[in-house]
């Protein structure tokens, strides 16, 4: 398995136990620099403060400003996050809601619940370390 200590994620998840649980997951593989986020708006406001960021995991149904809201605005064309990887985590798990989420800009996807060795899977191919 790949070392990730030199990697910094940005988990938006409005589910407190959820974070928690993404947060152990990615520190079984040496993800060190976590930084968390409840909704799209402080995910936003995280991110610049953080602007070395190499990936965002991104829920979709957040209060505020949702997952895929937040995805469209670091697509944008004047954004410069325009290539940052976005990982989407969500239980909307119909063809429909992917192909959305992939129009939208997501790297990739994945449906809830899901394992620590789908999330593993995910961070060696978006990250290619």
């Amino acid at each position: 398995m790949n070392n990730y200590t030199d990697v910094k994620i940005l988990i938006v998840e409005d589910n407190f136990s959820l974070r928690r649980t993404i947060t152990d997951i990615l520190r079984t593989v040496g993800v060190t620099e976590i930084i968390h986020a409840e909704d799209g708006k402080v995910g936003l406001k995280r991110l610049r403060e953080n602007d070395d960021v190499d990936l965002i995991m991104l829920d979709w149904d957040m209060p505020v400003m949702t997952g895929i809201q937040m995805l469209r605005e670091l697509r944008s064309s004047n954004s410069q996050y325009s290539d940052l990887p976005v990982l989407m985590l969500t239980a909307h798990g119909t063809q429909e809601d992917v192909i959305e989420a992939i129009q939208a800009g997501a790297s990739d996807y994945i449906v809830k619940p899901f394992t620590p060795q789908t999330v593993y899977n995910k961070l060696k191919k978006l990250l290619k370390i």
